[in-house]
């Protein structure tokens, strides 16, 4: 069925994701020329163009956030989002915009839909390497959730203790990251589907095996 705030919420989101791509290859264009001092006018306008992009973000998000909260079903939902200890303003419309965008998606395909499922190369009938993330999905996903990772691993109890199970077990540190965001976007979606607020005693209480799993 056709709903007018979720097509503009995506649409918002899409433009979005435009704008930081664009904020990115400006950044990158600058640094480029700081290196070699490069042109004090190119490098000036740059500069200036990297402020309006910014601030274009900025506007972004607070539109966005302006429509989340004037329809109650999603401020619920953004709420029970970010009741989840690392995720803020911009995990939280991000995952939002992820739920709402693919409504009917599994776990499974929640994951990739991120580009965090896992996958592996194979060479010939025998020789396989590690597995690792496919990034086949948008790394818009897993750049806002980053930051909410970290926090989450320092402050919150499960994501800590699951962190460090997976680094106990050999994993690297990055891959124990990748693998607690992943948790995080699946409960993120099991609070969303069954609109309930995260707790620090989620495991105990729900008893999900989203924490005895390994994902």
């Amino acid at each position: 069925m056709y709903d007018a705030d979720v097509e503009q919420i995506k649409e918002l989101m899409s433009f979005y994701k435009f704008t930081t791509k664009q904020t990115a290859q400006l950044k990158g264009h600058l640094e480029s020329l700081e290196s070699k001092d490069g042109d004090n006018f190119s490098i000036r306008e740059l500069k200036k163009s990297i402020v309006a992009s910014k601030e274009r973000e900025k506007r972004i998000i607070t539109q966005v956030h302006q429509m989340i909260q004037s329809n109650t079903s999603y401020k619920k939902a953004y709420e029970n989002i970010t009741s989840i200890v690392g995720v803020g303003q911009i995990g939280g419309i991000t995952l939002l915009h992820l739920f709402i965008k693919y409504p009917e998606a599994n776990q499974r395909q929640i994951t990739s839909l991120a580009g965090l499922n896992p996958g592996y190369k194979q060479s010939g009938s025998s020789l396989q390497t590690l597995y690792k993330i496919s990034k086949s999905g948008s790394v818009f996903y897993r750049g806002a959730l980053f930051m909410g990772v970290m926090t989450a691993i320092r402050y919150d109890a499960n994501f800590k203790a699951f962190y460090a199970r997976l680094k106990a077990n050999g994993k690297h540190t990055t891959q124990a990251q990748i693998a607690v965001m992943r948790k995080m976007i699946l409960v993120a979606r099991s609070l969303y589907k069954n609109d309930q607020q995260y707790i620090k005693n989620y495991k105990k209480i729900m008893r999900y095996k989203l924490w005895t799993d390994l994902v």
